[in-house]
């Protein structure tokens, strides 16, 4: 039951660009290269849990 209380937290955990899911992977791409590498480790994180988009996911891995 504990593990099971934690994970729905770590998915509901928002990514540091303000109105992610309603951008396009385009949109979020441009506003990557302004994060911290912290922020970028979160949006991974983030988009693999969710969308899992490619061309954001490749752009990640060419800031990293």
């Amino acid at each position: 039951a504990e593990g099971q209380a934690r994970e729905p937290a770590a998915r509901e955990q928002a990514p540091p660009i303000s109105r992610y899911d309603e951008l396009t992977a385009t949109e979020i791409v441009s506003r990557l290269p302004k994060l911290s590498k912290s922020d970028v480790g979160k949006v991974a994180a983030y988009e693999r849990a969710h969308k899992n988009r490619k061309t954001i996911l490749k752009k990640i891995d060419t800031l990293r």
